[in-house]
């Protein structure tokens, strides 16, 4: 798989230019994903029960567990913080006006949003699992699958950390550049 890295840089959407204004004082921390089982929207939403109120959530997708994942927010009292934002054409302006993408899932196959939040300078999380670990590991950082205070806790070391949040993004951009389109089909040619 690769990415068309230009595109994702170039996405315009009036809606993350509304975003980003709204919640300009606040952290955004982004994870594009179906709401599916394997996605595990549930474990950031109740890491949001360890994190200071400025940290907001932006979710991006559609899918069968939407309705539970809404109702778990409503539960623990974060859904003031939590934005459903639904399908979205321009993931590259969303992903631009976060400050971290998450990536919290049980399992994945490739990790196409890690890939272009780091593309567009983002750090990213994601859980330490295959499809997910091989892509972040040593760029972004990485915590125990389902595991909502280690998500938490790494979430708050790269936003308390100014140094440590800067690296991410260097290391984090350096990598994406492996998974671009070009690089793809040069490997393949090779």
């Amino acid at each position: 798989n690769g990415v068309d890295l230009d595109k994702v840089r170039s996405d315009k959407s009036s809606i993350a230019s509304i975003l980003k204004l709204k919640y300009q004082t606040k952290k955004l921390l982004v994870q594009v994903a179906s709401f599916r089982e394997a996605k595990d929207q549930d474990t950031l939403i109740r890491s949001l029960c360890f994190l200071p109120e400025y940290f907001h959530v932006l979710f991006v997708g559609e899918g069968k567990r939407m309705k539970e994942c809404k109702n778990l927010a409503l539960q623990l009292g974060v859904s003031n913080r939590i934005i459903f934002l639904g399908s979205q054409n321009n993931i590259g302006a969303i992903l631009g006006i976060s400050d971290i993408v998450i990536m919290s899932s049980h399992w994945e196959g490739f990790g196409r949003s890690a890939i272009e939040g780091m593309a567009l300078g983002k750090p990213v999380i994601a859980s330490n699992v295959a499809g997910l670990s091989n892509i972040v590991k040593d760029a972004g950082l990485l915590f125990k699958a389902g595991d909502e205070n280690n998500l938490a806790k790494q979430i708050l070391r790269l936003s308390r950390d100014k140094e440590l949040y800067n690296e991410t993004v260097r290391k984090c951009l350096i990598r994406a550049e492996k998974y671009s389109i070009q690089e793809m089909i040069d490997g393949y040619e090779t």
